[in-house]
């Protein structure tokens, strides 16, 4: 944490990507050293002017923390970092969800769509609680509900 504010307060680009466009939080949610040290809410305190940015395919922070539990043994990494990032929002962005849920990446995924694609109920429930679209669909015409993550009428259409 020391060296990311020591970059940034001499002026490092917190916009910046990698060849695929990831930021230094986006690519923060893709390990699990953050969560291991409970330091993702210290890092948003630094890099929270990236959280809206996206990825070369359209991916945001949210997109990545979704992929992210579908790898083995990352699900409670994932959720970690979705609620922190959903927390940061609420906290100094005045709720502003919209602007960030509902965004679709290239193949017209978000967030939810990706969470319910993996089987997460856990992420499935915190992004549908933020209000997040669930009849939005993806370029295939599939929605959150169409990979029966949840049986009760909250997916039903």
């Amino acid at each position: 944490m020391e060296t990311v504010k020591a970059l940034v307060s001499n002026g490092a680009d917190t916009f910046r990507g990698n060849y695929q466009g990831e930021t230094p939080l986006i690519r923060s949610v893709l390990s699990t050293h953050n969560c291991d040290d409970q330091t993702f809410l210290a890092l948003l305190q630094v890099l929270h002017s990236s959280i809206w940015a996206i990825d070369t395919a359209k991916r945001s922070v949210l997109h990545h923390a979704a992929l992210t539990a579908g790898v083995k043994g990352r699900a409670p990494f994932a959720r970690y970092y979705m609620q922190g990032g959903l927390s940061w929002i609420a906290t100094h962005e005045s709720a502003d969800f919209k602007s960030i849920i509902d965004l679709q990446d290239e193949h017209g995924d978000t967030a939810l769509n990706i969470a319910a694609r993996i089987g997460n109920r856990g992420l499935v429930r915190t992004l549908l609680d933020v209000g997040a679209n669930r009849t939005l669909a993806n370029k295939l015409g599939l929605r959150p509900g169409d990979f029966g993550v949840e049986s009760d009428v909250s997916f039903i259409f």
